[in-house]
């Protein structure tokens, strides 16, 4: 027997898609949180704020993945520019580049007065990926 609550949102045109998004995503949660991880980014570092994390797959360039941050002691989102191979070049005003495409400039201290290190020219790794953050203020592979 249906409750006055449930029958009353059952007449509004947007209960049922809200009912429906919520019972996907509880399903989505409980079946496949091994496979997939929702994720919400709270910082303004990034226009996006929702995710899907895909731990299984290899993150591959222009995707955005998860990673830990000694620095904030927890996950942050970053986008892949650069893999194994690229090169990144630092010139005389401290601006980094990657294959020859600017990328920014590293600020020397962080908000809390802390000094940053940039990184140095060099070609990425095997294993290794260039993390950016369109933020002029963005921590990303920008630092050491």
């Amino acid at each position: 027997m249906l409750t006055k609550h449930f029958k009353k949102m059952l007449k509004d045109r947007e209960a049922p898609k809200a009912l429906a998004c919520f019972v996907l995503a509880f399903l989505s949660v409980a079946l496949f949180n091994h496979y997939a991880h929702f994720l919400v980014s709270e910082s303004d570092s990034l226009s996006q704020h929702y995710f899907i994390h895909l731990p299984k797959l290899k993150p591959q360039k222009q995707d955005y993945t998860l990673v830990y941050s000694p620095w904030t002691q927890g996950h942050i989102i970053k986008q892949i520019i650069g893999v194994e191979g690229d090169v990144v070049a630092v010139n005389e005003k401290g601006e980094v580049f990657l294959n020859q495409k600017r990328v920014g400039i590293p600020h020397p201290f962080a908000s809390d007065g802390t000094v940053l290190t940039p990184m140095k020219a060099q070609t990425i790794p095997k294993g290794y990926v260039f993390l950016y953050s369109p933020h002029p203020r963005g921590f990303d592979s920008r630092y050491q």
